[in-house]
């Protein structure tokens, strides 16, 4: 259910799949990049 709502917010922005797919790329190099700074902490 969720799922298809975030698809719809998706649709209504008119965001393409590639920018979205960027988007998460994105976020999840940041996650990887604030793991490794509080591994050195």
């Amino acid at each position: 259910m969720k799922k298809n709502q975030k698809e719809k917010l998706f649709k209504c922005y008119h965001i393409p799949k590639q920018l979205k797919d960027l988007i998460t790329i994105l976020v999840a190099i940041t996650g990887i990049i604030s793991n490794i700074h509080s591994m050195f902490k």
